[in-house]
This record gives C-alpha cells, sequence and structure tokens, in this order.
C-alpha cells in the first residue's frame, strides 16, 4: 500500500487535521551558523555515522502506530519512515547501519548504499548497545561518532556534518526530540556513563541526559528540536507533510 494510500486510509479518519507548520530541515541548520564549506568538504574517516535499524517485522516496529493502523501497516509505515531518513542521507560515502535482532542482516541489506557497511547491535538494552557501539567505532580508530535511530526522517546531511563540526570542540552532542528524548547524540570518546541505568522510553531521557554531562563535566552541544514518528499524531503530521510536498512539487 502507497503512504498516499495509507494516508486517506488511516489518516484523517482516525486522527483528525492537525495545523502546525514545520520549519525546513536546511534552512533551520543554517540558521545556526551552520557553515557550508564545511559541509562541502572531504569528510575524512575520522567521521563516522552509525544508524540504529530494526527488522521490518509485524509486531516489532512502531508498536505504538500499530494500536491505530495494525501491524502490517505499521510495518509500512516504518519501511517508508526509514526509506525516507536514508534516501536524505544517501549523499554520505559511508554510513554502518547497526540492526537488530542480530540475525536480521539479509532483511536490512537492501537499504545499503554503496560504501555504507552492516552491523548487529549485539546484545543489551539500548544503553548497552550505544555503548557497544560507540567503544566498537573509537576502536576502529573513529575520532567523531555520531548515532541516529530510523524514527525521524527530518535528519539531514546538514545535521550530521554539524554534529561532526561540533564535535571539534565539544564532548557531546545531542538533538533533542519533542517527546523528551533525543535523535542524534555524537561523542568525541567514550561515555558510557552516559547511558547505564538511563530511564529509556520516557520524556526524562533529554534531561537527564544534560545533567550528567554537566555533572560529569563534558562540554555539550546542542542542536535542532526534530520529532519523533511514533505516535499516531506524528504519523498524520509527517505524512501530510508528504502529500503536501507531492502536490505542490
Amino acid at each position: 500500500m502507497s503512504i498516499v494510500s495509507l494516508w486517506f486510509q488511516f489518516g484523517f479518519q482516525q486522527f483528525g487535521p492537525r495545523t502546525r507548520k514545520s520549519l525546513d530541515a536546511e534552512d533551520e541548520v543554517r540558521s545556526r551558523n551552520w557553515n557550508p564549506r564545511t559541509a562541502a568538504a572531504p569528510r575524512m574517516s575520522a567521521d563516522r555515522l552509525l544508524i540504529f535499524l530494526k527488522a521490518p517485522r509485524p509486531g516489532h516496529v512502531k508498536t505504538r502506530l500499530a494500536a491505530a493502523l495494525g501491524p502490517e501497516r505499521a510495518t509500512e509505515a516504518y519501511r517508508f519512515l526509514v526509506e525516507t531518513l536514508l534516501h536524505r542521507l544517501a549523499e554520505l560515502p559511508t554510513a554502518e547501519l547497526r540492526f537488530a535482532p542480530d540475525d536480521a542482516a539479509a532483511e536490512i541489506r537492501a537499504w545499503l548504499h554503496p560504501g555504507w557497511t552492516l552491523a548487529p547491535q549485539g546484545p543489551g538494552d539500548l544503553g548497552q548497545r550505544l555503548t557497544t557501539a560507540f567503544a566498537a567505532a573509537f576502536a576502529d580508530g573513529a575520532e567523531r561518532v555520531v548515532i541516529i535511530g530510523s524514527d525521524c526522517p527530518d535528519v539531514s546531511v546538514c545535521d550530521i556534518e554539524f554534529a561532526w563540526s561540533a564535535l571539534h570542540t565539544n564532548d557531546v552532542v545531542l538533538g533533542p526530540a519533542t517527546d523528551g528524548g533525543y535523535w542524534l547524540i555524537g561523542l568525541r570518546h567514550p561515555a558510557p556513563e552516559l547511558f547505564t541505568a538511563m530511564p529509556w522510553s520516557t520524556p526524562q531521557v533529554f534531561a537527564e541526559t544534560c545533567a550528567r554531562c554537566a555533572r560529569h563535566r563534558l562540554r555539550l552541544q546542542l542542536l535542532r528540536e526534530l520529532t519523533d514518528i511514533d505516535e499516531p499524531a506524528d504519523w498524520q503530521s509527517f505524512t501530510a507533510r508528504q502529500l503536501t510536498t507531492a502536490t505542490n512539487p
């Protein structure tokens, strides 16, 4: 089922109109002293991007959307969100897709772009998996490591470049999400203290992470606020923007 079909069948019927207008991703990044010369510069292997993904299996992705759409359509929605995000980042010459569960390589491989790689997330809760991913990247010679999830399709190449640039002079970069979490975290060195005993999937994650940065005297740079697509209202807003773009190219 196409994104347009999903919207007309489930969007207006179940969720009603929503009028809040989102800001353009590229314009807002540039409004925060973004230097386009930095974005155009060759990317070095010292800069790494890791993207956390799940296998698109019904019942295992977008469970909050599934309550409204059903598990099959929620999985279609998840596929569309992932493909939208990866298309926006396709010009990056390297990225690592970190997938879960660990037996999902065949399902994730179709999302690889030339020069990109695959790796399993490994065992443990989100904090342990983030700690493992950062440690592996730094052990492999990375100097600035950025991790994003697959829930925020508005992330752009400018966002990633801005985060890498900020890590030249900061220890941590965070992209706050409207639900109280974060859509991006970047580090200049391992910081497992940011991931241990964290109240994951609660509105306190971002605030607690900022508090820990202050407690451990880590220099922190904040990026723009974006919305993760988790709830039916988030999906409604996102699909409405997609329809507007499709009808007004």
